[in-house]
This record gives structure tokens, sequence and C-alpha cells, in this order.
């Protein structure tokens, strides 16, 4: 390795410094991420299902019409 293909200071120190931005960046992501979980969690374990065939089939026509009329597309 010749003296030329060495990195320089500067471009090491940029390195570093973007290194920082996507580190910070994750850091954020997975903080947000494991609210979301905590959150889903609470919300899922508060759900109550119907213990009879006719309420599982309205339970699930509900989810149904969610899933077409109000869910965003992807």
């Amino acid at each position: 390795m010749t003296i030329s293909t060495l990195p320089t200071v500067s471009q090491v120190l940029d390195q570093v410094l973007e290194i920082g931005a996507i580190t910070g960046r994750y850091e954020a992501l997975a903080e947000e991420l494991l609210a979301w979980i905590h959150q889903t969690i609470t919300i899922i374990s508060n759900q109550r299902f119907a213990n009879s065939l006719t309420g599982v089939q309205q339970q699930l026509q509900a989810f149904t019409a969610f899933c077409t009329l109000e869910k965003p597309v992807k």
C-alpha cells in the first residue's frame, strides 16, 4: 500500500461524522419502533374476541370493511 492510496485525515473524519449521524438516526428509529411495539401490545392485549360463531363472523366482517375502506393503500 502506498502513501497515495491511504485515506486522508479529512476523509476519515468525514466517515466518522457520517457514521455518527447514521448511528443517531438508527437509535431514533429503534426508539420509535419500541414505543410502537409497546403501544401495540397494550392495544392487542385489551381486545376481546367473541365466543360464538355469529360474533366471530361479525368481527371478521368489520375487519374486512376496515381493510377495504379505512386502511391506507401501500
